[in-house]
């Protein structure tokens, strides 16, 4: 009885002493990123490994801004209100435990802006350092902000997925907004992945819509954002949603109108065009609506082409596992399956459009002006680099490692079993 008391009271003063002793101090688990960057307004997000208190500051000149923190204590989203358009900002973060974090920030440019640059590419899910350097490559371009195809992670239910894939992009989310896609992996497993996603990311909607379609502009652009995991027929939420972007962007004149989506209706490669979508007349949708590029994901290739005055950019190099099948639809002018971002410049009516590794070289680059074709660096369109062309082919290529296993599996057991019953010699049938 003695020793059991003892160690009832030993027990007590050990669990008395842990809720007594002070919390550790809240470190830094996701370093601060930009989402959600518009002309007067910014959200900076970081997350801390234990709830805690964090404050934050935008400067520029004489003028401080205050970021107001929608937060759960763990995960904060400092939303910095009144800002210029097109100024340059610093900022300072004020981490429960003392340190403080400096950065930058560009906020979108004013109306009246006729140039930009930024980058494009997506599919970065499943090996990290190939994702690390396209990352590295994107910076190094020092765009204004980075448009996601979509499958950042591989499963958007994963709290460790998302951790790498901001550990992988720290040094280009800290001063260069993000404007994601979302795609099928991030609603892995079974759509449970939507919860996770909306904790760490936050778009430009209206008050009140939690939808993961949106748009937002970056003069003189506008680009319009869908998700291609829910339907997008005739009277769908979603559909009636694009049907007044569209005509939205007819009535403001845009100069530049896009869109962005992570399964696409154009693309000649594994997956190919999506059939469905064509169906519910998406395809028509966009080009009779005045869009004139369209980014995909989805095909871990670059694809470039124009069906019909409709221009599109398949971008899924980011690091997932390549696709070599190319079903060479005839409205594709380049494909090439390779790790790889997209850059965008535009100046005035022109756009050019740079497809380069992550070491920098430079794959293809081509321009156009609204209305006309693709002018490519040589003066003609870039011929698509081929892989194999059937579906046969493909799968030939891909099972193959797999034959050769199992049939050196299967032949090793088949030796080793013979030779088994040889030691065993010819009385070995019946033994007990």
């Amino acid at each position: 009885m003695l020793v059991r008391g003892s160690t009832s009271l030993a027990a007590f003063v050990l669990a008395a002493l842990f809720v007594l002793a002070p919390a550790s101090a809240q470190d830094l688990r996701k370093s601060p990123y930009w989402m959600d960057v518009r002309e007067e307004r910014a959200t900076l997000m970081l997350e801390l490994d234990a709830p805690g208190t964090v404050t934050a500051r935008l400067r520029s000149g004489d003028a401080v801004f205050e970021g107001r923190d929608e937060t759960d204590g763990v995960v904060h989203a400092l939303i910095f209100d009144g800002l210029e358009a097109g100024g340059a900002y610093v900022y300072e973060v004020d981490l429960p435990a003392g340190e403080v974090l400096h950065g930058t920030l560009r906020t979108a440019p004013p109306r009246s802006t006729t140039r930009a640059r930024f980058a494009v590419y997506g599919d970065n899910r499943s090996d990290p350092e190939a994702h690390r350097a396209v990352a590295a490559a994107v910076s190094d371009f020092d765009p204004e902000f980075v448009l996601n195809t979509g499958d950042m992670v591989y499963a958007g239910t994963n709290i460790d997925d998302w951790q790498l894939f901001f550990e992988q992009t720290r040094t280009l989310y800290d001063h260069v907004p993000l404007f994601p896609v979302l795609g099928n992996h991030e609603l892995f497993v079974e759509g449970a992945g939507a919860r996770v996603y909306r904790r760490f990311v936050r778009t430009p909607l209206a008050a009140g819509r939690v939808e993961p379609y949106y748009a937002f502009d970056w003069d003189p652009v506008r680009v319009l954002v869908l998700d291609s995991n829910q339907d997008v027929s005739a009277g769908t939420k979603q559909r009636t949603w694009l049907d007044a972007e569209l005509l939205r962007a007819s009535d403001d004149q845009v100069p530049h109108l896009f869109a962005a989506l992570h399964h696409g209706p154009l693309s000649g490669g594994y997956h190919g065009p999506n059939a469905l979508q064509i169906a519910q007349g998406l395809e028509d949708a966009l080009r009779d609506g005045g869009v004139e590029l369209v980014f995909e994901g989805h095909d871990h290739l670059y694809e470039r082409g124009d069906a019909a005055g409709l221009k599109y950019i398949v971008t899924g190099g980011g690091g997932a596992p390549l696709y070599r099948l190319d079903r060479a639809p005839d409205y594709q002018l380049a494909f090439l399956p390779v790790h790889h971002f997209v850059g965008v410049e535009i100046d005035g009516a022109r756009v050019t459009i740079e497809a380069r590794t992550p070491d920098g070289a430079l794959l293809d680059r081509c321009s156009y002006e609204r209305g006309h074709p693709f002018v490519c660096a040589d003066g003609t369109p870039r011929g698509p680099v081929r892989g194999e062309q059937t579906v046969l082919a493909f799968y030939l290529r891909v099972a193959a490692p797999w034959l050769v296993f199992l049939t050196a599996s299967l032949l090793t057991l088949l030796v080793v079993r013979r030779w088994r019953r040889r030691r065993a010699g010819p009385h070995s049938k019946g033994r007990p």
